[in-house]
Order: C-alpha cells, then sequence, then structure tokens
C-alpha cells in the first residue's frame, strides 16, 4: 500500500470503530458475522443509455472486502438478492442487496480495494 492507501486504510478502520454496528451477511446458506459496518443513507440514478430513470434511496454498508469468504476459504463479491442482517435501535431489519439500474450492487471505497460499499434496501 501507499503512504496515501495506509492513511485511508486507518481512517476507514476508525469510522467502522467509532460508527460501526454488527452485521451478519447471508449469501444463501451462508452466514457471515461482520464486527463493525457502517451504514449510510444514500441516493442512486436509475439510468437507461440515454435517461436518469427514477432517484432510489438506498441504505449503504462499508465494511472490509476480506470480510466476506466462502466455506472454501475464498473472499467472493456481493450479490443482488444476498441480505444482511442488522439490529438499529434493538429492532432487527433485513436489508436486500440491489441492482440499481446503471450502477453495480457494491463498489470499493479505496484504490486498494480494501473496504467495499454495498447497495441494499431494507425489506424487513
Amino acid at each position: 500500500m501507499s503512504v496515501f492507501g495506509d492513511a485511508l486504510a486507518g481512517g476507514l478502520k476508525a469510522i467502522r470503530r467509532i460508527a460501526g454496528q454488527p452485521i451478519v451477511y447471508v449469501a444463501g446458506s451462508l452466514s457471515i458475522p461482520i464486527p463493525l459496518a457502517v451504514q449510510a443513507k444514500n441516493e442512486l440514478q436509475s439510468t437507461s443509455d440515454t435517461v436518469v430513470l427514477e432517484t432510489v434511496e438506498v441504505r449503504d454498508w462499508s465494511f472490509p472486502a476480506a470480510s466476506l469468504v466462502d466455506g472454501s476459504g475464498n473472499v467472493f463479491e456481493p450479490s443482488a438478492g444476498h441480505q444482511i442482517l442488522a439490529s438499529i435501535l434493538g429492532v432487527d431489519h433485513t436489508f436486500e442487496v440491489v441492482l440499481v439500474p446503471g450502477h453495480q450492487v457494491f463498489g470499493y471505497v479505496d484504490n486498494d480495494q480494501s473496504t467495499i460499499n454495498v447497495h441494499t434496501q431494507r425489506i424487513g
């Protein structure tokens, strides 16, 4: 990592430590506890090739990319339909990973691709 990358990684870790909360990432039969993830409200513009179709409100969850490890020890990427389970103010919620037209279901927060930002919508 570069000096800038190290500083950014340290800052992201501090944000998770201060504002993070535990979640469970669910991919099929696989449930992965993630000790600290940060939630943020975001708006994405759903687009076609030529026009903006609508504005979609999503809940973004940021956490270390290396957290998503399958049963064989391989790191995998988020996919639409996966879920995030979180307790907010003592109430359990389910968020589904969504694909907004014109966007991917997740993006990397940093150049070193150590932290991902996953787009979800609350379904329960």
